[in-house]
């Protein structure tokens, strides 16, 4: 947003995204920066008509998470993308939770920019990365200084164990994807038929477009639920 300011002024984001989006946004909010706050539906998505709906001229960035770190909501990433595109904007995604569950292919979701997390995935804490599509339109302000690592977006010398145990972790999701994603749905159904059934609040939320092969249950008698 800062490095782009003079495009205009403008974020869109939705309530539920996570706080590193939440916070930051806030942040933007508070040096004069304004941003719109979408409502997700009952199934906890964000639509591409929301979205359409709270562009304006000066948009510069929508940031949109894939996949909804408590309800495992998956948002149409590719749609959204386009509407944002359709308006001038770059679109960014928080793909944390959805790395090792979905195929990510930023070509064809068509972003701009996404953020990943190693600890999602089993990786080492403390390292991420960020993806950033080669524009010369789009342009990332460091927010720290000294080295000129990264291509200057962000200094400092690179944690080489960390960045191989992230990459290790990722491979092996990737490899192990579809076998784990068998397991869990035959755990999902072992639950349901031992008399677990879904906690009534998440009950809307289609399991078509949800991450977590285990959805949010809770046994018959009733009880907090336990979240993918």
């Amino acid at each position: 947003m800062r490095a782009n300011r003079a495009r205009g002024r403008h974020l869109v984001t939705s309530i539920i995204e996570h706080k590193a989006v939440v916070d930051t946004a806030k942040a933007l909010e508070a040096e004069g920066f304004e941003v719109t706050w979408l409502t997700p539906t009952r199934e906890g998505l964000i639509t591409p008509q929301a979205l359409r709906e709270a562009m304006r001229d000066d948009t510069v960035l929508v940031s949109l998470m894939a996949v909804n770190n408590e309800l495992g909501s998956i948002n149409d990433i590719a749609a959204l993308a386009e509407v944002a595109h359709a308006h001038g904007a770059f679109f960014h995604s928080d793909a944390a939770q959805a790395a090792g569950r979905l195929a990510l292919d930023v070509t064809a979701m068509g972003v701009d920019l996404m953020s990943l997390s190693a600890h999602k995935a089993y990786g080492p804490k403390g390292i991420g990365a960020l993806y950033v599509r080669r524009d010369p339109n789009l342009r990332v302000e460091a927010l720290i200084h000294g080295g000129g690592h990264e291509r200057g977006m962000r200094s400092g010398t690179l944690p080489t164990h960390q960045i191989v145990g992230m990459g290790a972790a990722f491979t092996l999701a990737l490899d192990e994807r579809e076998r784990d994603d068998a397991r869990l749905r035959e755990l999902r159904a072992s639950a349901f038929s031992t008399g677990w059934r879904p906690v009534r609040a998440f009950t809307t939320t289609r399991r078509r477009r949800t991450a977590c092969p285990i959805s949010s249950i809770s046994p018959s008698m009733g009880s907090t639920a336990s979240r993918c």
